[in-house]
């Protein structure tokens, strides 16, 4: 086992030295990941070599029988004259196994923790349903991230006027899957928790998803202002270690990235240095298990082969593994969980949104009258946004403008109440306000304009006096079927700015290559994908309607080298290019 551990450190070590010194400045985020993800389980995997054995000729050991017979003899009345030492070296052995144990139970009840504090906050939150994610609002503060395929937010980010940026981002990690990169690698922190080399893979991982999700989402925006979005609220907040988080650490080299200029071409054979390792490390292993068969004599049977078993393995070592492991581990989970709770608790009570008077915080929000009679304060809360989404969907109705645009979007309002329980003020969270919404916004505004009038909150409470509150209304605007196909097709004639799009997001070993299209104008998008052979492996026509949108490639026979898609619209072509060498 000993023997193992030193041999994954070292298959590791080198294979991130040459991520350090060779590949970590370059700008091929996703191959870096994938060389990341790879090398941690081939690490793991070829010290096994040395525990295959290979068979050696019949005749040695013949030969070599008598002297095994007089070193057996030897080693045997040497082993029973000093079995004291002997039972010590295995107490020793004991105790190594038992802090093994221990360390493996505690990483898991901290993996455990983690991904329960997530199902709190997506049992707890507000789930928004959209196209290829789902969008969690949460009361609790945190910093945005996403998990799987939903994206987690607290409700004080609607009101920040970079939450395209956020989404953006954040869309990114669903489709690219970067959590299964994070799961694994807590997984391998688990079994080799003493390895101080995994918790670098594990921090260089993260690094190049947000390199990855930051590429894609600042090509909506200035470079310069998608940097200022990064440095906003990153000072606080509490952050989950299963998660991808749009405010980290490592701010200054995501900036640095950010303004690098793309590497060439040609670096890419910079990947090529792992082969040599990857067969000096074959070799290496395979070689040790060759001599340590040849050197290690063999049993044979006779009384002296009982005095070395019975000298070697002491009758307490199942009670030295079990001992003390339970009744360290509960009360140091608890500290730190109870810690965190008290801390959160503190930090975001009685908040107020920067530069007004509204608060916000766990147990602030004024709740509907009709909803007052619920049995907890959750319940109510809930039941508020809810009843404001119904009333929303039962008034809003699509005008022919929208209907003809083929607009469709998620809305998210921030509702304003005074302490006298009454609408004050609205703010558009998402779509802003300066987008053009064909009519819909305003008509929104215009229902929301009598329910100043028409409803009655009970004010949220601070410190148990009524005080300026908020709550969220959020729904999506989708077009039914009858109404898509009154949407007017627009070319590149009669759109003054055009934006065309399309973006390769990443490729699995499995061979699933996905892209995303954005574009805005309606006409019909044809997609297509070629290999580096320049063979077609896709071709697909797209309705398109005012949204981004993504689709997915699989590769029908797996080949390194550049892959190019070319979306095509009213005789308008884009392309883009993704060098590939995983395979």
């Amino acid at each position: 086992m000993t023997q193992y551990c030193i041999e994954v450190t070292i298959a590791w070590t080198m294979f991130y030295s040459i991520y350090l010194i060779f590949l970590k400045r370059e700008t091929f985020f996703s191959v870096n990941r994938w060389y990341l993800i790879h090398t941690t389980w081939i690490g793991a995997l070829i010290p096994l070599l040395s525990y295959i054995s290979l068979p050696l000729a019949q005749d040695q050991a013949l030969i070599m029988e008598p002297v095994q017979i007089i070193h057996y003899t030897t080693y045997a009345v040497s082993e029973a004259m000093n079995s004291t030492q002997e039972e010590g070296i295995v107490n020793l052995k004991s105790i190594l196994i038992s802090l093994y144990i221990l360390g493996v139970i505690l990483f898991t009840m901290r993996f455990i923790y983690g991904l329960r504090s997530i199902y709190r906050l997506w049992r707890s939150g507000e789930k928004v349903d959209n196209e290829g994610f789902t969008l969690v609002l949460s009361d609790k503060y945190h910093l945005p991230f996403s998990f799987l395929n939903c994206v987690y937010l607290h409700r004080s980010f609607l009101e920040n006027e970079s939450i395209r940026e956020i989404l953006d981002h954040e869309m990114v990690h669903v489709q690219s899957r970067h959590t299964l990169d994070v799961l694994f690698l807590e997984v391998l922190s688990i079994v080799f928790w003493w390895n101080p080399i995994i918790y670098l893979y594990q921090r260089e991982l993260r690094q190049t998803h947000e390199y990855v999700a930051d590429a894609y989402a600042s090509q909506h925006t200035y470079k310069r202002n998608y940097g200022h979005i990064l440095l906003g609220p990153c000072s606080s907040g509490i952050e989950h270690g299963l998660t991808n988080q749009f405010f980290n650490s490592h701010l200054k080299k995501r900036i640095a990235m950010l303004y690098k200029k793309k590497s060439a071409y040609y670096k890419l054979s910079k990947y090529l240095l792992v082969i040599p390792v990857l067969f000096f490390l074959c070799v290496l292993y395979s070689f040790q298990d060759q001599t340590m068969d040849f050197e290690q004599p063999q049993i044979i049977e006779s009384p002296i082969e009982e005095i070395i078993l019975n000298s070697a393995i002491p009758d307490n070592i199942a009670a030295d593994i079990d001992n003390g492991q339970v009744p360290v581990m509960k009360p140091m989970i608890a500290s730190v969980a109870g810690e965190k709770d008290e801390d959160s608790q503190q930090l975001h009570s009685c908040d107020r949104i920067k530069g007004t008077d509204v608060h916000y915080g766990p147990g602030i929000s004024p709740i509907l009258e009709s909803c007052k009679d619920l049995a907890t304060f959750e319940e109510q809360k809930e039941c508020t946004r809810h009843r404001l989404s119904e009333m929303m969907v039962e008034k809003i109705s699509y005008n022919e403008s929208a209907i003809r645009e083929g607009y469709q979007t998620f809305n998210a309002w921030s509702v304003r109440v005074g302490s006298d329980g009454k609408i004050f003020d609205v703010v558009a969270s998402y779509p802003r306000m300066d987008e053009n919404s064909y009519g819909m916004k305003e008509q929104a505004l215009e229902i929301i304009e009598l329910w100043k009038n028409d409803l009655q909150f009970i004010p949220a409470k601070c410190n148990g006096e009524p005080v300026k509150g908020l709550t969220h209304l959020t729904y999506s605007l989708k077009l039914s079927d009858e109404q898509l196909e009154m949407v007017e097709q627009k070319d590149s004639y009669n759109t003054k700015k055009i934006f065309q799009n399309i973006y390769f997001a990443a490729m699995t070993p499995e061979g699933n290559l996905s892209f995303f299209i954005n574009s805005n104008f309606n006409t019909p998008t044809n997609v297509k994908v070629y290999d580096p052979n320049n063979v077609e492996i896709y071709n697909q026509d797209l309705s398109y309607y005012y949204k981004k949108t993504h689709g997915s490639v699989t590769i029908p026979t797996k080949v390194n080298g550049t892959y190019t898609a070319v979306m095509s619209q009213d005789g308008k072509e884009v392309k883009a290019t993704m060098p590939v060498t995983i395979f």
